[in-house]
């Protein structure tokens, strides 16, 4: 009897270390599942971030690109005008 109740207090023992184990382990898990999900948010909002700084430039640009052409066409029209003029003078 004595033997039997041994036996069993060391398969409890057994499985109660296997326990602490498996609960760190996932306890771990858990805290590195944590700091992943952080890493993502956090690269989630860089990229929106980025996204937006980007936009923003290329919507600069667009303003640049469309003031210089608009610029550009201005100064050849007076470039021909006054091409126009020096001719009938001549």
């Amino acid at each position: 009897m004595e033997k039997l109740k041994e036996d069993e207090m060391n398969k409890v023992r057994k499985e109660k270390k296997a326990l602490e184990i498996r609960q760190r382990n996932l306890q771990l898990t858990t805290n590195a599942t944590k700091r992943e999900r952080e890493e993502i948010d956090n690269l989630k909002r860089e990229l929106n971030k980025l996204t937006t700084e980007s936009e923003q430039k290329q919507n600069k640009m667009k303003s640049t690109v469309e003031r210089l052409t608009k610029q550009n066409n201005e100064l050849k029209s007076k470039n021909k005008e006054l091409t126009e003029d020096l001719r009938s003078m001549e």
